[in-house]
């Protein structure tokens, strides 16, 4: 229950994400993402570069796949001050 709980609250976010011009700090962390959720997250961080300081991930199993898409979009995200990855299960 918690989990798909955490997973609507994902959703909801990542619909905030796109549509939100002035977001400051998006914390996600032990939300229980995985790669493909990271993958989302990076679509929607390289169509919106509206999150303006901090994206909180730690906690969660992003693994290599996932963490590689996040670095992706971030290349084309220049707004984006701080990405915290930590406990993420990434080599």
């Amino acid at each position: 229950m918690v989990l798909r709980e955490r997973k609507a609250a994902f959703a909801e976010a990542l619909k905030a994400l796109r549509t939100n011009s002035t977001a400051g700090v998006l914390d996600l962390s032990h939300a229980g993402l995985n790669a493909e959720d990271a993958k989302s997250l990076a679509e929607a961080l390289r169509d919106n570069k509206s999150l303006r300081t901090s994206l909180i991930l730690a906690h969660n199993q992003l693994g290599d796949d996932g963490t590689q898409a996040l670095c992706e979009a971030l290349k084309v995200n220049d707004i984006l001050r701080q990405v915290d990855l930590c406990h993420n299960n990434i080599r």
